[in-house]
């Protein structure tokens, strides 16, 4: 039973103060760039400040919403991700971006189902999982059933092309059966039989090859392919342990220094003091959120939540890995700082679980 006594609103607090630091990191790297494409410099700021009272308003709404109903509407969110997957890749109904057809036009704003997809992963594995508690456990059948919930959206997230966040999705399959306590071989075997899949994705296709001839030397290239990761390594260690002040930094050589390279544009302006603030919240984030979540009674809502908490924390590796020159460049963006609406509405929603759950301890 919940008692609004027991939520934990130090994690909500954490994350709006990660969120407001995402707003003015935005403005201060886009502002340029947005005064170029439309003429006022706040453009990217107030798009995103208007997700971020949209991303609240769910926050809260799930934060009080009983666990039964997100039980039962599990399902029907799973189908209905799959079905977005497949629109977006539909000619003059999904957008193309760079060569992805990533997104759905929604008139004001884009969406980006494939974060949706994450959710829709955990959220159904975690009923698979928890319900089959009750019998006996047949270790093959319940690991295939898991990776294909997974391997479903992934698949399609692939197609789009989008290989990171097709990893990430996967990802999450892995993250639910190593939670609920999978045998190390029989997970470690599945890696060994991804591995080949993994590289064949990466190697049939000439800019996923490009991008790991990069990684390895970026300065083999360092006027394209090697670009951005040179000029992420740059602009984090140019700030120094102060910074270089807001707004004054010179990220204006990164491609998009909003997005996923902000941390670097973090680093330059606020420094290794801001970086350091930045860590400290993630890390007092995945924390509570873990914590919570273990002291509750029921298995259902226990790996939910650390399942939740756990993909906060891949995202936010993921993207750290990319700007420090240990993953090669991807699309993964920095939970609650980076630019996207959909991001953050996502990463809000799993607050809002988190919430929920620590209400029921």
């Amino acid at each position: 039973m919940r008692k609004v006594s027991n939520i934990d609103w130090s994690i909500l607090l954490v994350a709006l103060v990660l969120t407001g630091l995402g707003l003015v990191m935005i403005y201060s790297s886009s502002a340029i760039e947005a005064y170029e494409l439309v003429g006022q410099t706040p453009y990217f700021f107030h798009r995103q400040l208007i997700w971020a009272i949209i991303a609240l308003g769910i926050c809260i709404g799930i934060t009080f919403l009983p666990l039964e109903v997100i039980e039962k509407l599990t399902p029907l969110f799973y189908v209905m991700v799959i079905i977005l997957l497949l629109v977006v890749l539909v000619p003059f109904i999904g957008v193309m971006t760079r060569g992805s057809r990533r997104w759905l036009d929604l008139g004001i704003f884009g969406f980006q189902p494939a974060e949706l997809a994450k959710l829709s992963v955990i959220l159904a594995g975690t009923l698979y999982l928890t319900r089959i508690e009750q019998r006996e456990k047949t270790a093959f059948r319940d690991l295939l059933f898991v990776c294909i919930l997974g391997g479903i959206p992934a698949l399609l997230v692939l197609i789009q092309p989008d290989l990171s966040s097709s990893i990430q999705i996967f990802s999450v399959s892995l993250i639910l059966l190593f939670i609920s306590g999978f045998a190390y071989r029989h997970l470690f075997s599945l890696l060994v039989l991804l591995m080949p899949v993994l590289g064949v994705a990466i190697f049939i296709s000439g800019y996923r090859r490009a991008r790991i001839v990069a990684f390895i030397n970026p300065w083999s290239d360092p006027l394209a392919g090697g670009y951005q990761s040179i000029h992420l390594m740059r602009s984090l260690a140019s700030g120094g342990v102060l910074g270089r002040g807001l707004g004054t930094g010179v990220h204006r050589y990164l491609p998009e220094p909003f997005t996923d390279s902000i941390v670097a544009v973090l680093g330059e302006e606020l420094g290794l003091i801001g970086i350091g603030i930045l860590l400290s919240l993630l890390v007092f984030l995945v924390y509570r959120g873990i914590t919570v979540s273990l002291q509750t009674g029921s298995p259902y809502t226990r790996l939910l939540g650390v399942s939740m908490t756990s993909l906060i924390a891949l995202q936010a590796i993921m993207n750290l890995a990319v700007v420090i020159g240990f993953l090669p460049t991807t699309g993964v963006p920095m939970p609650f700082i980076s630019y996207g609406g959909t991001s953050l509405v996502v990463n809000m929603i799993i607050v809002g679980t988190i919430l929920n759950i620590s209400g029921n301890r």
